[in-house]
């Protein structure tokens, strides 16, 4: 982990970490109707949106 990492440049770090919630990876195609009307909801506020990846 980072923390791991962290600890042997900042011996002073007194930090934890916790996973409280883990999700398997999913997908919808980038043609979905669903990423068009998200798109679309987008752009009616003046944005232009990107259609990339995200982890939830």
């Amino acid at each position: 982990f980072a923390l791991g990492e962290l600890r042997s440049e900042l011996p002073q770090l007194d930090a934890s970490l916790e996973v409280t919630l883990h999700r398997d990876g999913s997908e919808i195609p980038s043609h979905h109707p669903l990423v068009a009307a998200m798109l679309d909801a987008a752009r009616s506020t003046g944005l232009e949106p990107a259609t990339v990846g995200m982890s939830a």
